[in-house]
């Protein structure tokens, strides 16, 4: 019996241990789904040996591909790299040809708070050496995907796009003008040029950039040419349209953009014809109804003409050789939208709901606004110096932060903005706080929690120095609501100082991922603590009744031998 017992005993220890197990805090769970899936990308991602020498034999053999083969091509790509990449159209050519785009992300078709890079090749028919060198990129990222950092880390922080040909009819018909005859980097509305600015008038080609770009929100981009080795930035065109440097608000971030690609380039920075292999395109030469300044007038989208090779079609066999010399600085551009600049998000203070708003930077004659959507915002600014940006919203109240923007590290500043109307905070803070524990004194949070004050968190004026030390303080006491903690701090604070108002967040470390909305965020951590308590309420009543059990039980009697 008690060899039986003991058994028992082992056996019941097992189910309170393997319960425990099972119920695992959330964050060690989310390492392990991590690890499992990247081993799973590991396995099923990646290009194939047999595909990736089938790629690397139609880029590098005696002749340019057709747009049949480069349209196989891609295909052939989206398939044996799914994990990882999409395979969409954004319309169609004068002469009815797709125009195929080659989405790269973890998360591909996924909407994510990332900021999106694009590259364009073949714009013009006659300069084919851009079609081969995206798909020579797309093909090396997923080749080392979670093998090489650099690639890893554009997979991970950003969603590139790559239109390899968008003028597949010039580069068909050898010209580089596309079917209708129009050279389509004359083709876009221009500031300078009113003559374009009916966009009913303007080349099925241009008309789907345009909409793509408005769709995407792209932060940066770039364009792939041939004739000349340099990296051009705005403006392309003057007012007077004479010859001459024509600044545009944000020329020192164009100015660094277009450095970062002439420094890790092979040749360019060694340029004898333009001084470090960059130069402003009006300098250059100006140019009227360019892709590249639309796209940062009415884009948001800081975009570089790239001429990558001296002449406008090597020979194909040399293809390979300008793939080597680009690609550091490909590679190194995309990565460096991720790394450089502002991002933040925007979002309500009384629902937690994102905002459009907009966000501008003194000094800078140029806004961007964030997504309505996850209510983020990517801001390219130039290293080295301090700014002082503001989020603004119709209804809301404005709010500033001075930031200091390093070389390398992004800036994280995210807002949260005051409604203006007194009636409007009534009326949705009401339903927000149903259900929830407010905390109405600071000095009551101060008292609960030992190591952390919420004093350190909110100044006098309201602004909350540091929102994930508030959400800290939930997690260490379990009591009240993190938004409700950060509402009534400030109001107490606003109340005591009725000459500054609103809420500003200003974080100036760029979390790894930050796409999740707050409020859910929030509920998610309830629900993730809640869960724990059950699991671990049922394993200690299974206990109790399992010693009842054992306790209660008598032994059975072994039956009497008979005497023989």
């Amino acid at each position: 019996m008690c060899t039986f017992g003991s058994i028992r005993l082992s056996f019941l220890v097992w189910i309170v241990f393997a319960s425990l197990a099972s119920a695992r805090p959330s964050s060690d769970s989310g390492i392990w789904h991590k690890v499992h899936h990247h081993q799973e990308l590991s396995n099923n991602s990646i290009l194939s040996e047999k595909n990736s020498r089938k790629i690397h034999h139609l880029l590098s053999n005696s002749s340019y591909m057709s747009n049949l083969k480069l349209e196989k091509s891609l295909k052939d790509f989206a398939r044996e790299c799914h994990n990882i990449s999409r395979l969409y159209s954004i319309g169609k050519s004068s002469m009815g040809f797709p125009l195929w785009v080659l989405e790269i992300s973890d998360k591909p078709g996924g909407m994510e708070a990332e900021p999106a890079f694009k590259y364009i090749g073949n714009m013009h028919g006659d300069e084919p050496v851009g079609r081969e060198i995206l798909l020579m990129l797309a093909n090396w990222l997923c080749i080392n995907y979670l093998k090489d950092s650099l690639a890893t880390f554009i997979v991970q922080n950003a969603h590139l796009h790559l239109l390899p040909s968008m003028n597949p009819d010039g580069f068909s018909l050898s010209r580089r003008t596309n079917g209708n005859g129009i050279d389509l980097n004359r083709d876009f509305p221009d500031q300078f040029f009113p003559q374009n600015n009916n966009e009913k008038l303007r080349q099925p080609e241009t008309k789907a950039v345009m909409d793509w770009t408005r769709r995407n929100r792209f932060v940066a981009s770039a364009s792939l040419h041939g004739g000349a080795l340099v990296a051009n930035y705005a403006w392309d065109g003057t007012s007077d349209g004479r010859q001459r440097y024509s600044t545009c608000p944000d020329d020192s971030a164009f100015r660094y953009l277009a450095t970062i690609y002439s420094q890790f380039h092979a040749n360019m920075s060694h340029s004898e014809n333009f001084h470090g292999g960059i130069t402003n395109g009006a300098a250059w030469y100006p140019i009227y109804g360019g892709m590249q300044d639309w796209n940062y007038i009415n884009g948001e989208c800081l975009e570089l003409t790239l001429e990558i090779s001296n002449r406008k079609i090597p020979p194909p066999i040399e293809v390979l050789k300008i793939w080597e010399e680009n690609r550091l600085s490909m590679l190194q551009l995309i990565s460096s939208v991720v790394k450089s600049g502002v991002h933040g998000r925007v979002i309500s203070s009384w629902n937690a709901k994102p905002l459009h708003a907009i966000i501008s930077v003194k000094g800078i004659l140029h806004n961007v606004t964030a997504d309505d959507r996850l209510g983020h915002y990517h801001r390219i600014l130039s290293p080295g110096s301090n700014y002082e940006v503001t989020a603004t919203a119709p209804g809301f109240l404005s709010s500033t932060a001075r930031v200091s923007v390093s070389e390398g590290k992004s800036t994280r500043l995210d807002f949260i903005l005051n409604p203006k109307s007194h009636e409007h905070n009534e009326r949705n803070v009401q339903p927000q706080l149903q259900g929830v524990n407010l905390i109405v004194d600071k000095a009551k949070v101060a008292e609960v929690v030992s190591n952390v004050k919420l004093a350190d968190a909110i100044d006098s004026s309201g602004s909350v120095k540091d929102t994930w030390q508030i959400h800290n303080i939930h997690q260490e006491t379990r009591v009240g609501h993190p938004v409700a903690i950060v509402r009534d701090a400030r109001q107490q604070a606003i109340n005591s100082n009725s000459s500054k108002k609103g809420t500003v967040i200003a974080r100036k470390q760029l979390r790894a991922s930050y796409d999740g909305d707050l409020i859910t965020d929030i509920v998610a951590q309830h629900v993730k603590a809640s869960s724990f308590c059950i699991m671990i309420g049922v394993v200690l009543l299974c206990t109790y009744a399992l010693f009842r059990w054992i306790n209660t039980s008598k032994p059975h009697k072994l039956p009497q031998l008979r005497k023989l």
